[in-house]
Parts: C-alpha cells; sequence; structure tokens
C-alpha cells in the first residue's frame, strides 16, 4: 500500500494504474483473503476520493459547488464504482486462493465456481457477435481437467449412491467429415446436420440411462447419470452400451441424411465413438466435467471457425481473443449456436430440453449460464424439447 499511502492527495496520478498493479499483487500464489480484503478497501476508498472533488476543492473552472459531491447521481456512482472494485477484487482473491497441489476435486471445484460467479463476463470493444465467459486462466482449467480425470479410473463394481458420467468421443472424425464432404452429402464448413446428429445421440444415450443431463459439442458428449439407477454396476456394461448406442444413433441419422440427397452411404463411412466412465461423489464433482469441457469448447469453436474461414496458417496460432476478432472483421460471427458453445441438455418430466437455446436472453455460453444456478438442477422451462427420460435398458 506504499504507493496507495503517498498518492491519496495527489490527484494527478492515475488510480487505475495503482489499481492495476495492486490486482497483479493480488493475484501472486500464496495471497492471503484479510491481505486482499484490507488492501481492497484501501484501494476502493482511494479511487472514490480521486474521482469525487472534496466540497470546496477548486476545479478548472472555478471552486466546485459545495453540494456536487452529494448529489444522488455522484452518490450512484460511488456506490457502483465501490461495487465494481469489490467484485474485482474478490474475484482476484479467489482465482488467488486456488491450491491445485493439495486440493481433491471436490474443493477445487468450489473454487473455480466461485471464481466464475465473481468474475463477470469478458467485454471486448472488437467482439460484438459473441458472447464471452469470464477469463480465468488455462492453466486450472488443465488442473480441472487431470482431476476429472482421475475419477474416470474407476474399475470396481459401481456403487450406487454416486454420479456416473459417460463420456464419448468421435473416433477419426476428421477422416470422416472429410469423406461425408467428398461425398456430396454434406457441404464444405461447420454443418448443421451434423449438429443435430450429435444432438440426436446425446439425446439416445441419455434417455438409455435415464441421465438428467448432457451436454455435447464438436465430435465429443457428456452425459450425467444420478444417483439410485437401477442398472447393471459392471462398468464394461456401460461404457458398451453407451458407445454402442451412440454409434448406431449416429449412422442412422447420416444415412437419413445421405438419403434425403438420393444418395447413400460408401461402406467406409461408418461413425462409431469410444466411451469412458467417471465416478463422483456429489452433484458438484459431476457438474466440474461439464465446466471442463465447456472450457474446452470456448477455444476449440474459435478454432474451428478459423479453419471453416480459410484464413492464413498464422492466424491459427493467434488466440482464442485475436481469433475472434479476425472473425468479426471479417463477417464470421456469430457463429452458429452449437458451433459457439455447444448444446446442453437437460432430462426430466418425461423429456429432453435444450437449456443454453438463449431463449428469454438467457446466456448460451455454459461457463455464464452456470453463474445463475447449477446446471444440474432448475426449472425445465426452455423452449426446445424432444419426449422421452426413461431408461431403455435393463439388465
Amino acid at each position: 500500500m506504499a504507493a496507495v499511502s503517498s498518492a491519496i492527495g495527489a490527484r494527478p496520478i492515475c488510480p487505475w494504474r495503482v489499481l492495476r498493479a495492486e490486482l497483479h499483487v493480488l493475484r501472486a500464489p500464496g495471497a492471503q483473503r484479510a491481505v486482499v480484503v484490507t488492501r481492497g478497501a484501501a484501494i476502493g476508498a482511494w479511487v472514490v476520493r480521486w474521482l469525487v472533488p472534496k466540497r470546496g476543492q477548486r476545479g478548472k473552472d472555478g471552486p466546485v459547488q459545495s453540494n456536487w459531491s452529494k448529489s444522488p447521481g455522484v452518490e450512484s456512482s460511488k456506490s457502483k464504482l465501490s461495487r465494481v472494485l469489490r467484485l474485482a477484487i474478490d474475484a482476484s482473491a479467489a482465482e488467488a486462493a486456488l491450491d491445485p497441489e493439495n486440493a481433491d476435486l471436490e474443493s477445487f471445484a468450489q473454487q473455480m465456481r466461485r471464481v466464475l460467479e465473481l468474475k463477470r463476463p469478458q467485454r471486448h470493444d472488437q467482439i460484438h457477435d459473441h458472447e464471452l465467459a469470464p477469463l480465468i486462466q488455462k492453466k486450472w482449467w488443465t488442473q480441472l481437467g487431470k482431476l476429472v480425470k482421475a475419477h474416470e479410473e474407476y474399475q470396481k463394481p459401481l456403487p450406487t449412491n454416486a454420479w456416473i458420467s459417460l463420456r464419448l468421443d468421435g473416433c477419426c472424425w476428421g477422416t470422416l467429415m472429410a469423406r461425408l464432404k467428398a461425398s456430396g452429402i454434406l457441404d464444405y464448413g461447420f454443418r448443421s446436420e451434423i449438429a443435430e446428429t450429435m444432438i440426436a445421440s446425446c439425446r439416445a444415450v441419455m434417455c438409455e440411462f435415464g441421465a438428467v443431463v448432457g451436454y455435447t459439442h464438436s465430435d465429443e458428449m457428456s452425459i450425467l447419470v444420478p444417483p439410485l439407477t437401477e442398472l447393471p454396476s459392471h462398468v464394461s456394461w456401460w461404457v458398451s452400451i453407451a458407445a454402442s448406442v451412440a454409434t448406431a444413433t449416429c449412422n442412422r441419422m447420416l444415412a437419413a441424411l445421405a438419403a434425403q440427397k438420393g444418395l447413400t452411404l460408401e461402406d467406409r463411412i461408418l461413425a462409431h465413438f469410444d466411451c469412458r466412465l467417471g465416478v463422483f461423489q456429489s452433484p458438484l464433482e459431476a457438474e466440474s466435467l461439464l465446466l471442463w469441457r465447456a472450457s474446452d469448447c470456448n477455444v476449440n469453436s474459435a478454432s474451428d471457425a478459423i479453419k471453416f474461414s480459410g484464413a492464413p496458417m498464422e492466424v491459427r496460432s493467434f488466440n482464442t481473443i485475436q481469433k475472434l476478432i479476425y472473425l468479426q472483421r471479417r463477417g464470421g460471427l456469430p457463429l452458429q449456436r452449437h458451433q459457439a458453445y455447444g448444446s446442453l441438455l437437460r432430462g426430466g418430466d418425461g423429456r429432453v430440453v435444450l437449456m443454453n437455446s438463449g431463449a428469454h436472453a438467457q446466456p448460451m455460453h455454459l461457463l455464464n449460464l452456470c453463474r445463475n444456478a447449477s446446471l444440474l438442477e432448475g426449472p425445465l422451462d426452455a423452449d426446445t424439447a424432444w419426449p422421452g427420460t426413461t431408461p431403455q435398458c435393463r439388465a
């Protein structure tokens, strides 16, 4: 606080520079919350003092009116500024407090969720047609992914009191898409037909196991099944059924798509999926899988759009924001919803509902949607729904 203390009363010094410097210090590993709160309060008070002159203080055009600093507008601005500063300090403190070395998935997921709740979505003056998520460093998402994947190494009989995840990936997906386009079944670029195929495949797996949540983007899908599911406890049974259901549904959709164009699928055009199973002891742990995959979609969606746009190779090395700016300047935004944010499906009340359609001004980005409520709970009031969530498989 030396810089702040020496600057109090010296209005020519810009407070935002000091604030940025202080926030940088607060992000350092091992920062204590008590120190953060104390320094944050001092910084906020000083910034307000810098912005709002005292009564009787002289301005460029003479004495400032004695009642200026007490006007409702100024008080409102002071209150808003104080609130923004407080949120910024709290968000920085929460991110600085992340401790991946000594954290299990439950505690680390709780800390990550706290950071998401405190941080506001990013804004950029050159990106107008894309929903940005709160900025969290890549290393934290990588660590969350490591903790989640450690729960996918379960080989014992499945417990009945745990959440079960099924994470499926399309095999040789790039080759499959190239063959579909070469045969004339698909046009070049991102295709909504494939998005619909993936959503249908995700719904089929959800209904097969009575899942409450499914999330799909690109060539992958993540399914969450709640505890007390009356299904066999063998891991091999779950992964084989899930992979076969996704594969069958996807190929059926591709055959129908070919038939609409008067074509027949070649024998070599065949989709197939692999599957891994995870076991989680709480809804928070299970939800962390969705947040991790949503962060991956956040990066990959921009990269895919750049690839489809025919941009020069050097553009592909840009970071995500730079890629979005490139797309915005060339009319490449907005992306289609499924390409940009994936599709979050919720099961219940005898139907499967698309939760991130953007209806009623709700966020489409999962990392913004989860700031309001858990992705596993809440009313099913979205506009897009399909019938069926009852498990179809029985031992």
